[in-house]
């Protein structure tokens, strides 16, 4: 969470995206940092402060992701990918909120993806701003 979470700051100061009120890359980026020292500073109980802290997470990425899917479908845009994305990511969240000790399973597959979106964010921030809007 320290390395995304840096990463994160670090390419958010660089592009100066805390600009655009729309970004939040920065914000998410020192959140990181700070969830992070949290699972330092209790590392004796890791676990359980790792599966909240993702829990929580996942159902943020979920209710985005519901978001998505429920503006799509009100504009009759394909909406059942990004629908069954929010299902999935409510229940991890859910399960790991649950059930603490449920994350032994979930962070080889939840740290993975950490690592996938800060290696998105590098790319990202070495495009030019007008490349990285019409990928989008």
């Amino acid at each position: 969470m320290m390395a995304i979470g840096t990463t994160h700051t670090v390419c958010g100061l660089w592009s100066k995206e805390y600009q655009s009120r729309e970004t939040k890359l920065t914000a998410n980026g020192i959140v990181y940092v700070a969830l992070g020292l949290v699972i330092l500073v209790h590392h004796t109980d890791a676990d359980s402060v790792i599966s909240g802290i993702w829990g929580v997470l996942g159902l943020m990425k979920g209710s985005e992701a519901l978001n998505g899917a429920l503006y799509r479908a009100s504009q009759k845009e394909a909406f059942v990918a990004l629908g069954l994305q929010a299902v999935i990511e409510v229940a991890l969240g859910f399960l790991l909120l649950l059930d603490p000790s449920a994350v032994k399973h979930h962070v080889l597959l939840l740290g993975l993806e950490l690592v996938a979106v800060g290696w998105q964010t590098l790319r990202e921030a070495k495009q030019p701003k007008a490349e990285t809007a019409v990928t989008q």
